[in-house]
């Protein structure tokens, strides 16, 4: 078990990894709501009253008393260790299951107010080419203080470097709930069975990639349409305004990130060639590892060494922004083209 923080302070979980679906003990802790007050001078005298926040709670540890989360009345409690329960019920009736062949990391963020386990199934392995594997793969995250969504969803992962690999498009499965009344974690852990035949399906889709030759040109120009863009609400109008004259506004792009993905890139490049499987490589590095740095040319002409996060970023929450953006970047017309080339 490990609690590090690297030197640039991102936030690492504690982290435990076993082989046995059944150990829950990480997750093993209640949790309560709590009515929340505050200091109130009513009278006037000087005497403290504490008066109840009404229509807010807090949401307790209860064996080390410590606060997870501020919420309203309309949230509902999932106990980390019901979730797990059911999660690991689900996996053992599925066909995916064989218990010598199993890896689990569970991790825990915060005290305990986010938690993630992630899955291998060894069993479910298949090669992509002469030196890289894929293998199926099981996430469920929850969280008690409303920094994310209750979400479960099926994936492959590189053996190589244990990459978070994850889909657009077609996606083996992927449900996302807010803890409200009507959340319904029991059915979209029990979807999890279903995700071997897709898994069998994108095995395909992988192999695809990487049999499809692409230029740097295209690498940077997808990176610069997609994981790179800026959002801009000034960018329709001026073009709209530039229409007139021929002029077509270049796309605003965070330049240092795309300067590490196409770092990334060539790195990819050394073992799996020009292709589009380096590319997808690229951007699930950096959707895995948000503690990387290289060294790369300032305005100023200077070589500086660069990181992909910044300090203090809590890990559990990067990564799931990034492979959300990864989704996105796999499922839009970017991308479709060029994997419509070969």
């Amino acid at each position: 078990m490990t609690n590090t923080n690297d030197v640039m302070g991102v936030i690492n979980p504690t982290t435990n990894t076993h082989n046995n679906i059944d150990d829950l003990s990480f997750f093993d802790f209640a949790v309560e709501k709590r009515p929340l007050f505050f200091e109130n001078d009513t009278n006037g005298d000087g005497q403290s009253l504490m008066t109840e926040i009404d229509g807010k709670h807090a949401v307790v540890r209860s064996d080390t008393n410590e606060c997870l989360g501020v919420h309203g009345r309309t949230y509902k409690i999932v106990p980390h260790l019901d979730v797990y329960k059911r999660h690991a019920d689900a996996i053992k009736n599925s066909s995916a299951y064989d218990p010598e062949q199993i890896e689990i990391i569970d991790q825990l963020w915060d005290k305990g107010a986010k938690a993630r386990r992630t899955i291998h199934f060894l069993n479910h392995t298949k090669r992509v080419s002469e030196s890289d594997v894929v293998t199926m793969r099981s996430d469920t995250f929850n969280s008690l203080d409303g920094s994310f969504a209750f979400q479960v969803f099926s994936g492959m992962y590189r053996a190589l470097c244990l990459n978070t690999l994850v889909f657009g498009g077609e996606k083996f499965y992927h449900s996302k709930q807010k803890h409200t009344s009507n959340i319904n974690y029991g059915s979209a852990v029990s979807k999890i069975a279903n995700s071997v035949d897709m898994y069998n399906r994108d095995y395909d889709k992988l192999c695809n990639w990487r049999d499809t030759k692409v230029t740097n040109e295209q690498v940077a120009m997808l990176f610069a349409n997609t994981i790179a863009k800026r959002k801009s609400e000034s960018t329709t109008v001026i073009k709209e305004a530039l229409k007139e004259e021929g002029v077509e506004l270049k796309q605003l792009i965070n330049v240092k990130l795309n300067d590490f993905l196409m770092h990334q890139y060539g790195k990819e490049k050394e073992s799996l060639g020009g292709t589009l499987y380096a590319v997808y490589n690229a951007l699930t590095h950096w959707s895995t590892h948000t503690d990387s740095s290289w060294e790369r040319t300032n305005t100023k002409g200077e070589t500086v060494t660069a990181y992909t996060s910044r300090n203090g970023s809590n890990v559990g929450s990067v990564q799931i922004e990034r492979e959300n953006k990864v989704r996105t970047c796999l499922d839009s017309d970017h991308w479709n083209e060029l994997s419509a080339v070969a």
